[in-house]
């Protein structure tokens, strides 16, 4: 008897498009401006990301998301997670956004604090706690709360600075990281759901929200306008710079000072560890656990109850100078340079430190990114960078598509791996108010005989529109020999596509034959033709 051999069919997407229909046949793709917004604002770009994540401020100060969306931390308006940015429903004038695990907070130039996604430890600041199944999916204001500057997230807590040097918090309280004893009234001895004050802590310039988890709670950082920097919360790794790493289980809520440093300009929280930029370039770190990733980059894996210099990874080594821009995740952390480059090191696993590598890396050490950035961010596991041109950079884990593209294999289309290195999230820049839409096919590009000769197979399309909203949308699948639509319907109608949102479909195809087939999807404008194609 014969072994039939497993025969294999693969699947490639076309690329067809009509540069000649666009202007003919599209509106203007100019963002539609929300009511009350200002004429012509702009803002310094900037990028934050969560878990699952990632948040861009644009330069005409509205805020853009993609990845995970379990918790409505996109802010527009569902709990829809997606690949391509998505804009935040009803939020203009933006002057600095922040993200926690599954939160994210968006500052405005009228000194009013916004806030969306899980509210299950009272972290959006609205007086109450939402289940997990009822998260804000759309921002709200964060209320009795105003003349605001900064805004800092933690894992599970939201910290806000006043243009009077005061420190404001809520959220979770594992650890002190609010900076006070929350039996207070609408609280709880762990949670507190409204702003409140820092008691005793004034003239402060910036501030700084560590990861942390009920486990393994977290911090927060102050810095004064004399340069000193102020800590308060879990000391579990020395990252409060003080005292010693013992763990207790009394919470740390009063702030106090770390000693034997001064001329600081900026800081940054992770999990473990702290860091901090001197007024001369220079970066400090402290804390780092028994996590043994190489956090403080100093070139060993101790942890320093003190704060220590960052090195680089030049020969001889010599001290990070030129720091520009600080950011800090779990286990790793970011320096921009005063040239625009970007620099990197602690824990690697997911490829987050954008060098190409998956291993630690105990001293910075410079990405694979090539031009002038102006601007970095990081998420727990994933990193971003802006660059002067307006594109964003981003790298490292990818399993919630929180890099703002694919990574998957054409073996396994289910599973997004980490990107070691750093690219540029396609049809998105922080200077463009006028952006296409952009239409990607998606499918298993690679079938074996058992698969496309019993069961349809399915091919899912999916338009995002950052622009205008796009009335009387169609979608139409062109198909060829070798292949039959199973429910005979190539054109599904969308209807409207408003902006800053997307929309899918999704076809069932049957193949008849082996071997290479091509498939394009086309956006139908009018019955006389399409006007942009993408492939996947």
């Amino acid at each position: 008897m014969k072994c039939r051999l497993k025969k294999r069919i693969q699947i490639v997407f076309s690329l067809v498009v009509l540069l000649s229909l666009i202007l003919s046949s599209v509106p203007s793709f100019a963002s539609a401006q929300d009511p009350g917004c200002i004429p012509g604002f702009t803002t310094k770009p900037m990028a934050a990301a969560g878990i699952v994540h990632t948040v861009v401020l644009k330069s005409d100060g509205t805020v853009w998301s993609w990845g995970g969306n379990q918790s409505g931390q996109l802010g527009e308006g569902s709990r829809n997670a997606g690949v391509f940015p998505v804009k935040a429903q009803n939020l203009c004038d933006v002057v600095a956004v922040a993200a926690g695990a599954d939160h994210t907070v968006a500052l405005k130039s009228d000194g009013t604090v916004w806030s969306w996604g899980s509210n299950l430890y009272g972290q959006l600041g609205g007086g109450t706690y939402e289940t997990r199944n009822a998260p804000r999916l759309a921002p709200m204001r964060v209320s009795d709360l105003s003349d605001v500057v900064a805004v800092a997230a933690g894992s599970y807590h939201t910290v806000a600075l006043k243009n009077d040097g005061t420190v404001w918090t809520w959220g979770s309280n594992f650890g002190g990281t609010l900076g006070y004893e929350t039996d207070t009234p609408g609280g709880t001895e762990e949670f507190n759901p409204k702003p409140l004050q820092v008691s005793g802590l004034t003239g402060v310039k910036a501030i700084a929200a560590g990861s942390g988890s009920l486990n393994d709670p977290g911090h927060t950082v102050a810095l004064k306008s004399d340069g000193t920097v102020w800590t308060w919360g879990s000391n579990r790794h020395a990252q409060l710079g003080y005292g010693t790493n013992a763990y207790t289980s009394k919470p740390n809520y009063a702030s106090g000072q770390v000693p034997n440093l001064g001329n600081i300009e900026s800081i940054a929280a992770g999990l473990s560890h702290t860091v901090a930029r001197g007024n001369d370039g220079t970066i400090w770190a402290w804390g780092g656990g028994s996590y043994y990733y190489g956090e403080l980059g100093d070139g060993t894996t101790n942890s320093s109850i003190t704060p220590v210099k960052v090195l680089n990874n030049l020969n001889p080594r010599q001290e990070v100078n030129g720091a520009v821009t600080v950011a800090a995740s779990l286990e790793y952390s970011l320096v921009l340079l005063s040239d625009g480059t970007v620099w990197a090191w602690g824990r690697n696993e997911e490829g987050q430190l954008g060098d190409g590598t998956f291993q630690r890396r105990l001293v910075a050490t410079k990405t694979n990114l090539t031009g002038t950035f102006v601007a970095i961010g990081t998420g727990s596991s994933h990193s971003i960078a802006i660059k002067d041109d307006g594109t964003v950079w981003t790298w490292g884990v990818n399993y919630a598509r929180q890099l703002g593209y694919d990574t998957w294999l054409p073996q396994d289309p289910e599973y997004n791996p980490p990107s070691n290195m750093p690219h540029p999230v396609e049809g998105f820049n922080v200077k463009e108010t006028v952006s296409p839409p952009t239409l990607k096919l998606t499918g298993k590009q690679r079938l074996l005989y058992s698969e496309w000769s019993a069961e349809p197979t399915n091919l899912t399309a999916v338009l995002n529109n950052p622009g205008n909203e796009l009335t009387g949308v169609r979608l139409e699948l062109v198909w060829g020999p070798g292949w039959s639509l199973v429910d005979g319907d190539a054109v599904h109608i969308i209807g409207n596509v408003p902006g800053g949102t997307n929309a899918q479909t999704v076809w069932k195809v049957r193949f008849a034959s082996e071997g290479i087939h091509r498939l394009t999807v086309s956006l139908l404008k009018n019955p006389t033709g399409y006007f942009f194609v993408q492939y996947l």
